[in-house]
């Protein structure tokens, strides 16, 4: 079959939701890794039913499908295939239910970030998971890549509050795996298979994310050493002691490089020590703030 011919068929499934355009093909070419390829199409499901319609068809055909959120990646992980067709998951972005009660969130792949940080903070609730990108990433890809950020020194990543996924295996056949319980144990763990396999195994259509209550207040510890040495040793010292800070921050003058194990940002300042930047949630009766909120500095 010609690819004409092919993306006439997935017109018809998807009307008005397939673009062709050389133009656009460049937009959904590349994501943050620097690697970047042209997809023969971009088809831009609304729902579950349609990722399965459009999977089961290309499956049937033999032509590849990359999922793709947002493209901030660093991995290539939504770079188009030769030959492959990008499905694009930005437009399922609903926010589908926030339990209280129960402390979880169900979300469709396509939901921003900070879009539901924003939500869980009106709740007292946040997610812990906030990559660098959070204000314009998609918790999709969040889950495809298994995305961390500063406080998984603290929280952990994305693997860590993945309940349960709803899935579109490659042959179009609706996956359910976990959910809203906490203590799933029995037989074998595919919703930790799903996450971090850059929609190698599916295409995730709905997330159950575990959150936690919100911090009511965050310190910050501003600690100034002459010695590189002696801020790794100083954060050694407290993580050691049971101290376990939700982010670290330093700001460095001529070490032009980032402690990737300590979770260490890495800026140029006008003086010769290091600043070492440390906010540890607080606990403070009455009183409640944001996922970040403005920190006392000590």
């Amino acid at each position: 079959m010609s690819f004409g011919l092919f993306n006439k068929k997935i017109d018809n499934i998807l009307p008005g939701r397939v673009l062709t355009d050389r133009e656009d093909l460049v937009c959904y070419g590349f994501d943050a890794s620097l690697r970047d390829g042209i997809p023969l199409a971009v088809v831009k499901p609304g729902d579950t039913n349609d990722v399965s319609k459009v999977a089961a068809y290309a499956f049937e055909k033999n032509h590849p499908i990359v999922p793709r959120g947002a493209g901030t990646g660093m991995t290539g992980g939504s770079v188009p295939l030769k030959n492959s067709i990008i499905l694009s998951l930005e437009g399922m972005n609903r926010i589908i239910d926030i339990d209280e009660k129960n402390m979880i969130a169900c979300v469709e792949p396509g939901v921003i970030n900070a879009h539901l940080q924003e939500q869980l903070e009106e709740k007292g609730l946040f997610y812990p998971p906030d990559p660098a990108s959070m204000k314009f990433c998609t918790l999709g890809g969040n889950v495809a890549e298994n995305a961390g950020g500063p406080r998984a020194v603290k929280y952990g990543v994305t693997k860590d509050y993945v309940l349960g996924l709803e899935t579109v295996l490659p042959h179009g056949r609706i996956l359910n795996t976990g959910g809203k319980n906490f203590k799933d144990v029995v037989g074998y763990d595919l919703t930790r298979l799903m996450v971090g396999s850059e929609g190698t195994l599916g295409v995730i259509t709905k997330i159950f994310l575990k959150v936690l209550p919100l911090p009511e207040e965050v310190t910050t510890l501003l600690c100034t050493f002459s010695k590189l040495d002696d801020a790794a040793r100083t954060v050694s010292s407290i993580t050691s002691s049971s101290i376990i800070p939700s982010r670290w921050m330093d700001h460095m003058y001529r070490f032009q490089m980032t402690l990737k194990r300590l979770l260490l940002y890495v800026h140029p300042v006008t003086a010769r020590s290091v600043w070492l930047k440390i906010y540890i949630p607080e606990i403070v009766f009455g009183r409640q703030g944001g996922p970040y909120p403005r920190p006392s500095t000590i």
